[in-house]
């Protein structure tokens, strides 16, 4: 039996590892996520701090106070808007929920009786039961489940923010620790797809978090002030936070706007959003996107879909938020391993 080359073990027990790690972090996956999110966002801060340092000459924790003082504002100013926006908004949907379902059923039938299935139900009658059924879903969970899932949010965000300062302050230094932790004989490999993974996930946070505020703002600015909808600021928030979704997110975004546009009631309204919904896609999709993601991640569209499905089913939130950076960076290690090998070529 022929041995296997060093080359190859070590990447066979590099396989093992991989595979227990990502075990572990099912197992671990909702203390995992404050450390993603807090470890994401430190670095991209990363580039700015280390120009801080040349520029000005400041010490590691003198630059990443810089970050993180951006940070806490950028907070502040979330909290504010919520409290003055957002709420206000939710509150009055809520209250008129039963009123814009009945007219969204009214306007989507043409009338006061909708046909299902040679069926005739009245649109008053249908929009009740849809709101009941609403209401039980939400009441239905224990109270104490849902005061754990609120707390457990408060306590999940405090500890984001105290590892952002860690990590921001840190930062060289964990990443030491950690290629500490790989061992030495696969070091230099890791290097290899650190060195190649980096730039990767930089751009590609980088350029999520700039398509999320773009599709954010273009949408409250134009829902707001030309097409005048009463909750246009959660109508932005829902569609900037879907394009954290590869693929899908785009698609239920547009579909989101399209059920708004249903309710106008004259025909330039509905025209104007369906202007709209076509040129936020076009102007992300074509502009925005590739500019500030570039070819970050040269992934085929089914295996970005795969990565963010398999994600979501196995890891939940995390998964979806690191889905796409981890198929990314399976695909470097698997470049990295069959480096100079042809598919289909005979030992």
């Amino acid at each position: 039996m022929a041995e296997q080359s060093p080359r190859s073990s070590r990447w066979t027990f590099a396989v093992v590892a991989a595979a227990f790690a990502l075990i572990l972090a099912y197992l671990l996956r909702y203390v995992l996520l404050p450390f993603v999110a807090a470890g994401a966002l430190a670095y991209v801060a990363t580039p700015f701090i280390g120009r801080l340092q040349r520029r000005f000459r400041l010490p590691r924790w003198g630059a990443a106070m810089v970050p993180f003082g951006i940070f806490l504002m950028a907070i502040a100013v979330l909290g504010y808007v919520v409290k003055t926006i957002v709420v206000p908004q939710v509150v009055q949907l809520v209250a008129h929920a039963p009123t814009q379902i009945e007219h969204f059923l009214r306007t989507l039938a043409g009338g006061d009786q909708i046909n299902v299935l040679d069926k005739s139900y009245a649109v008053h009658d249908l929009a009740q039961t849809l709101m009941a059924s609403l209401s039980a879903a939400l009441g239905s969970s224990d109270p104490l489940g849902k005061i754990g899932v609120v707390v457990g949010g408060i306590m999940g965000f405090i500890l984001t923010v105290v590892l952002l300062f860690y990590f921001l302050m840190d930062g060289p230094r964990i990443g030491r620790g950690v290629l500490w932790v790989i061992p030495p004989s696969i070091r230099p490999e890791a290097l290899a797809v650190g060195r190649r993974a980096g730039p990767m996930i930089f751009s590609y946070v980088r350029g999520v978090i700039v398509v999320v505020l773009y599709g954010t703002l273009l949408t409250w600015l134009v829902t707001q002030f030309l097409l005048h909808l009463p909750n246009a600021f959660l109508l932005a928030v829902a569609v900037g936070l879907l394009e954290l979704v590869p693929m899908i997110g785009p698609v239920l975004s547009t579909a989101l706007i399209g059920l708004v546009a249903v309710e106008q009631e004259t025909f330039w309204g509905i025209v104007g959003f369906a202007l709209f919904a076509t040129g936020l896609r076009v102007s992300i999709d074509q502009f925005v996107g590739p500019i500030v993601l570039g070819k970050s991640v040269r992934l085929p569209p089914p295996v970005i879909i795969f990565a963010f499905l398999a994600g979501g089913a196995i890891y939940g939130l995390l998964g979806v938020v690191i889905a796409i950076p981890m198929a990314a960076v399976i695909k470097i290690i698997l470049e990295e391993t069959y480096e100079g090998e042809e598919v289909g070529s005979r030992q």
